[in-house]
């Protein structure tokens, strides 16, 4: 994850990164589970930088072993109204890829901005 928020970064998206959590526990994700995470983060930091080139991304991971990893990525909508323009075609397919690991994934505007959210289970 650290060289995907490196690559972020360098384009100039400003991101927050929050971990509810100890990571070492995610490490004992199934690398599918590892995979599908890493997934739902990269997707959601591409959507803001193309729907919300100017606004600073936050991603919440909230670790709970032996029952979910959660990630929220939030920002702010763009005020030029790129982020209306396909909205949502690009997440029916990690929709189901989260489905697969046993989770879900929900998108929704709340307060001005664009919220992301992922609940993988752990290991069923």
């Amino acid at each position: 994850m650290d060289i995907l928020l490196a690559e972020v970064r360098a384009s100039g998206q400003a991101v927050t990164v929050r971990v509810n959590g100890d990571l070492s526990d995610a490490r004992t994700l199934s690398a599918q589970h590892q995979r599908t995470v890493y997934r739902v983060i990269q997707e959601g930091l591409t959507n803001a930088r193309k729907h919300a080139p100017s606004a600073a991304v936050t991603v919440d991971l909230g670790i709970e072993p032996e029952e979910a990893v959660t990630v929220a990525i939030t920002n702010v909508m763009s005020p030029d109204g790129r982020d209306a323009d396909g909205l949502g075609v690009g997440l029916t397919g990690l929709a189901e890829r989260v489905a697969v690991d046993g989770g879900h994934l929900d998108h929704r505007i709340a307060d001005g901005r664009f919220v992301l959210t992922a609940r993988i289970l752990w290991e069923p």
